[in-house]
């Protein structure tokens, strides 16, 4: 069942209802009559088709709201373990699709388990055993990682790789689906400092563009605010909690017809020379800025080693011709959609280089360049997410670059402050390379000029790139 056409159906046959309603009774309370059993036959319908937990294929079942970071994994569940089907896709392996029956469910989903403390993979004591140094990777879903089994996602590889190189580490994996830096900041401060961290790896960039485009083009947008499950994943709106916890199906049918329909699916195109402009801005950057320089102040206070990671995406802005038309030809990307990802991937490299002098960088972008075309194809199952190999590769790459540091090997601070160097940084972080200013400016000018039509996912998925 599609459910985003039938949203529309479900609206538009309760909409000629409606009409016919008004017309027999004018207006008067029996107005709440077509609600109230229009409300019923949808759960009816609903739960005829995919069961009592019906909710479940409305929503994720993996996310749910959390009153700190607005939306977190639900903690203690394995996903082969469920017994109802669930439809969330990062559980899944790529290209499955999803069966509502519950055996074919079940034996379809990879291993994806969340702790006791809402973490992803095995559980973990408060306190740590003497001699570990204890590392926790943050980050969003390229982080916690899609559609591969616990121990295949980077951050347990990357704690193999560091036991092979006799280095006594516990690697914990702090990524949640979708998050930004500042829930990443919150949980910081809230949670890991407690659990006695040694390192932590900061993973970032994809979702700090997204929060702010995916809000109406920056316009709803505003830093430091954490939005529910709701809000962030299905609305891509700012924070209507009456609206997003809403019990009733039709008001949240008709707040998603609005929000997502009528706002992020035309603001989203990649058509859309007014979403390059709001990628133009960048006013994002500095917010992220502040939010990692605060975990960085904190960590240094607390003796903690805090690195931020080169993470690789499919795309380029120097891809070849040939190259690019074999990601066109092989994956969901349009030639825009492709563009827009590559010069996003710039913008955060940029950042990234520019606060390398007060945060060490871990490059893995550059030690990707030598796989092209079908070979980089094979580390990844869409544009950023990667897939087992690719995973694999990863964590290698991070476990060994660790081991050759020499503050890691000593467990030595590596964070280094100097408050004229961060203010001069923060005045430059939101300005581009003169080229990708350049690169903006054409393709904005392109669009203008010509009315594009659709091509494939001109338009964002439910579940986007990011998540």
């Amino acid at each position: 069942m599609n459910l985003i056409k039938n949203r529309l159906l479900i609206l538009v046959i309760f909409g000629i209802i409606y009409l016919f309603w008004i017309r027999l009774v004018g207006f008067s309370i029996l107005l709440l009559v077509p609600f109230i059993v229009y409300e019923i036959i949808l759960r009816l319908v609903l739960r005829l088709i995919y069961g009592r937990q019906y909710r479940f294929a409305l929503y994720n079942y993996f996310i749910v709201d959390h009153p700190i970071y607005g939306n977190a994994f639900r903690k203690n569940i394995v996903s082969q373990k469920i017994d109802f089907p669930v439809f969330d896709k990062f559980i899944f392996k790529p290209g499955t699709h999803i069966s509502l029956d519950l055996a074919k469910n079940k034996t379809e989903r990879i291993k994806y388990s969340i702790n006791s403390r809402g973490f992803r993979g095995p559980e973990f004591s408060l306190t740590k055993k003497p001699g570990i140094i204890r590392v926790f990777a943050s980050g969003g879903s390229t982080t916690a990682c899609n559609s591969v089994d616990d121990d295949e996602a980077w951050p347990a590889v990357m704690e193999k790789e560091l036991h092979s190189r006799r280095h006594l580490v516990e690697v914990i994996n702090a990524g949640v689906q979708g998050w930004s830096s500042y829930q990443e900041l919150l949980r910081f401060k809230h949670e890991i400092v407690n659990y006695q961290p040694d390192v932590i790896l900061l993973h970032q960039g994809w979702n700090e563009e997204f929060a702010y485009s995916s809000q109406n083009l920056g316009r709803w947008w505003q830093p430091r605010v954490v939005r529910n499950m709701i809000e962030t994943r299905y609305f891509y709106s700012n924070k209507h909690p009456w609206l997003s916890q809403t019990r009733f199906l039709l008001l949240f049918y008709l707040a998603q017809l609005y929000f997502k329909d009528f706002i992020f699916n035309r603001q989203m195109r990649f058509t859309n020379p007014e979403r390059w402009i709001c990628l133009q801005r960048g006013e994002y950057l500095p917010a992220w800025f502040d939010n990692l320089i605060e975990i960085a102040r904190e960590a240094k206070t607390r003796g903690i080693l805090v690195y931020i990671i080169n993470y690789p995406g499919l795309c380029d802005l120097n891809d070849s011709s040939t190259v690019r038309e074999i990601y066109l030809k092989n994956t969901r990307l349009s030639r825009f959609y492709a563009d827009y990802q590559a010069v996003s991937k710039k913008q955060i490299q940029k950042t990234l280089k520019q606060i390398e002098p007060l945060i060490p960088l871990i490059e893995t972008e550059k030690e990707l360049l030598r796989y092209q075309a079908e070979e980089r194809l094979d580390f990844f199952i869409d544009e950023i997410h990667l897939s087992a190999k690719g995973n694999a590769w990863l964590g290698k790459i991070i476990g060994k670059k660790l081991a050759e540091d020499k503050n890691f090997v000593q467990l030595k601070s590596n964070l280094v402050f100097k408050e004229k160097e961060i203010g001069s940084i923060r005045n430059e972080i939101s300005k581009n390379y003169a080229y990708i200013d350049d690169f903006l400016a054409t393709t904005i000018k392109k669009l203008k000029q010509k009315k594009w039509h659709k091509d494939k996912l001109d338009l964002p998925t439910d579940r986007y790139t990011t998540f």
